[in-house]
């Protein structure tokens, strides 16, 4: 290739670029994978006086002529300390080190700060008890509930979005164009304590609609707003519990007449009987002035009873009802746990209908009881694999399905070639969105059995190829390199204390090497190619197919375009664009979550936890290393990966499990997922990536990194 500038000088620059004020200081590297083994070998004018690491048994022992030191020395002699290892361990790596008494950058450049942390654990919310709640109501004659966000709750993040639902539904169903959201938003505010009623007759005035439209409108948005709301199994379960032993009531600021509520209160399982309703818009007195806490106070005092409230809203049910003598007990709403949780830094992302659905229906669920992390202290937990599944990848892979679906329509794609190993799963979650939207004329799926040790190698025709496969990064003996890049055995015995770190800066001296093996390289080469050839034929792949793959450079891709001599057009969660990316020379890539800065990869959040998507994607063999003479394919060992691969069925279940529930969603509400959407999703994935979540015990033994054209190591992804 003309441009023999690499990814790794890439690297190496903007860790200079990054750094270059500090030059001068004292600076401890941890981590101590290959990203350090390019780094250290290179860099020129730093001063780096250790490495760190998390395995205690390392220090004092010398890695790329650098010592191993612990906290202690670090502290003494460091004047920084750099994370310098993938993204997806940064939240990791900073819990682990975050009290050391050195400032911590990542290798971005930027200091670490408690975005990786979860901020709000010492919230003393998460001390109070569903058995707290309990006890408090024992001391009372009679309780009293909110009755929205504590015992119901709507199943859409902005109440108001139900209006736009709303619009979308006459529209559809009428076929015409109403008016619907801003008249109804702007008659809620024309009168205090207005019943539903009384706001249907303001609107019925401002828009000339006729008696017949009035009703059915009314109608739409009541059957609408009931299709929303499921309730808070905890606090229901609590109820129809007091109800049997004391006196209650349900108070609410709301424009739903009493016997609206009672049929949703119904309806969600809740025993209640008209008397003990009592609504702003009946009584025309509202909990937020203090005129409905004075009323019930009276009842209270009337008959000499001690009232306890139970409600979401720190003002009025809190401060307003203990103002006329009624003691309170707050519990959160779903809403308020989500942006005090470590999952908040979504909440204000959810500017559109699509993404109102989704958080509406995901606190529904891990927020619906008010004491669902208290054990957490906050911090997003699951139990089930299956539910893992269906939080952190589901929406992401739904609107991946949905994009690429488009894409390849929009382009006419006839074939899609799904490469091995990531296509294993992604090929089934696809067929599963095609089969539940009920796709037509979809493109042909085909799984290629594909890696970039397979097409490296195949490609490999002449001296010059030798060295630019040589090229990429390696870590271990050179006998394990000749194998493992090219295939060729070493029967001297003689280079296996040898060692490889950097590649691409050693070349020259491994050139002798491989000038020696040369022959044997070339054959190899050409046996795999022809042999790759053959089984590529085999799969009748069309002449206007796409690769389907999840990131980034297109290494692969550039390497199967070589072989099939044509450039080639790849789909992918996302793809580097920018100048870094050498193979967009030979590469058309399309990326699904390019993040928004600069739109080229390297922002989206699959790229900078690629780590676990390379993890999780993975097919239950290990990576192809060639085809046989007789048509089989040798893979290499199966890894941690491979045989802890029935979690990841379990967690396809889940993503499954979403996706059904998303189709039914946008097919009943008349929404569609759109470019702000993925944007989303890509950042709702980040989130629960730094730190947002605490995996199950079976992730943690189930998920490492391992990259087998690189080296054989494989670091765990959560510890």
């Amino acid at each position: 290739m003309a441009d023999r500038k690499t990814k790794f000088d890439y690297e190496i620059e903007a860790f200079e670029f990054a750094f270059q004020d500090k030059k001068a200081m004292k600076i401890a590297i941890y981590g101590i994978g290959r990203m350090t083994a390019t780094l250290v070998s290179r860099l020129k004018g730093f001063k780096i006086i250790g490495l760190l690491d998390r395995d205690e048994s390392m220090i004092g022992k010398e890695m790329y002529g650098i010592k191993i030191i612990g906290q202690e020395e670090a502290e003494k002699n460091a004047e920084l300390i750099i994370i310098n290892t993938s993204e997806t361990y940064w939240g990791t790596i900073y819990q682990r080190i975050q009290d050391w008494k050195v400032p911590i950058y990542f290798k971005n450049g930027k200091r670490a700060t408690d975005e990786f942390l979860h901020k709000n654990k010492h919230n003393p919310y998460w001390k109070k008890t569903y058995a707290e709640l309990l006890a408090k109501i024992q001391e009372y004659e009679v309780i009293s509930f909110d009755i929205f966000d504590t015992l119901i709750m709507r199943t859409i993040y902005l109440p108001t979005d139900v209006f736009r639902i709303v619009e979308i539904k006459l529209k559809n169903e009428l076929g015409k164009e109403i008016s619907f959201f801003e008249p109804r938003k702007k008659a809620t505010n024309l009168s205090e304590n207005a019943t539903i009623d009384e706001i249907y007759d303001e609107m019925q005035k401002a828009e000339g609609w006729d008696d017949w439209l009035r009703d059915k409108v009314k109608e739409y948005e009541i059957k609408v707003e009931k299709q929303f709301i499921v309730p808070r199994k905890d606090m229901v379960e609590l109820y129809n519990a007091v109800k049997k032993m004391k006196k209650v009531f349900l108070i609410s600021d709301m424009y739903l007449s009493k016997n609206i509520l009672f049929d949703i209160l119904t309806q969600c399982g809740i025993d209640v009987s008209m008397e003990q309703i009592i609504v702003s818009c009946d009584y025309k007195k509202s909990k937020e002035n203090g005129e409905l806490w004075e009323y019930y106070s009276n009842i209270l005092k009337q008959e000499n009873i001690r009232g306890l409230h139970i409600g979401d809203n720190e003002k009025t049910d809190g401060k307003l009802p203990e103002q006329y003598g009624i003691d309170s007990f707050l519990v959160w709403s779903a809403n308020r746990m989500l942006c005090e949780s470590s999952l908040g830094g979504i909440a204000a992302k959810a500017n559109t209908l699509f993404t109102s659905v989704y958080l509406g229906w995901m606190i529904a669920n891990v927020f619906n009881s008010p004491f669902a992390l208290q054990e957490s202290l906050g911090k997003v937990s699951f139990k089930e694999n299956v539910d893992v599944g269906y939080w952190l990848l589901g929406g992401s892979m739904y609107v991946f399905c949905e994009w690429l679906i488009k894409q390849a329509k929009g382009r006419k794609i006839k074939q899609l070639l799904f490469l091995a190993r990531e296509g294993y799963l992604l090929i089934r979650l696809f067929e599963e969105y095609c089969k539940l939207t009920q796709e037509r004329d979809i493109p042909q799926i085909v799984y290629l059995e594909i890696s970039r040790r397979a097409v490296l190698t195949a490609s490999i025709q002449d001296e010059t190829d030798i060295l630019e496969v040589a090229s990429f990064p390696y870590k271990g003996t050179i006998t394990d390199f000749l194998w493992d890049r090219f295939g060729v055995i070493d029967y001297s015995g003689n280079l296996q204390n040898v060692y490889v770190i950097d590649t691409d800066k050693d070349i020259q001296k491994q050139y002798t090497i491989l000038k020696k093996y040369e022959e044997e390289i070339l054959s190899e080469a050409e046996r795999e190619r022809n042999n790759y050839l053959a089984y590529i034929n085999s799969l009748n792949i069309a002449s206007d197919f796409a690769i389907v793959d999840s990131q980034l450079y297109g290494t692969t891709q550039y390497y199967l375009g070589k072989l099939l001599k044509q450039n080639l057009s790849g789909y992918y969660f996302c793809a580097c664009l920018d100048k870094t990316n050498k193979y967009l020379k030979r590469n058309i890539m399309i990326s699904c979550f390019p993040g928004k800065k600069g739109m080229d990869g390297k922002d989206s959040n699959f790229y900078k936890k690629a780590a676990f998507i390379e993890a999780f994607f993975t097919a239950p063999n290990g990576m192809l290393e060639c085809i046989e003479n007789d048509g089989s394919k040798r893979y290499a060992e199966n890894k941690q990966n491979q045989i802890n691969f029935e979690i990841r069925l379990e967690m396809l279940e889940g993503i499954k499990a979403f996706m059904k529930d998303a189709v039914q969603w946008c097919e009943k509400y008349g929404i569609r997922a759109q470019g702000e959407d993925i944007y989303f999703m890509d950042q709702l994935f980040g989130i629960f990536m730094n730190n947002g979540f605490n995996p199950t015990d079976d992730m943690k033994k189930s998920f490492y990194y391992d990259n087998g054209i690189l080296d054989h190591s494989e670091v765990p992804i959560w510890e």
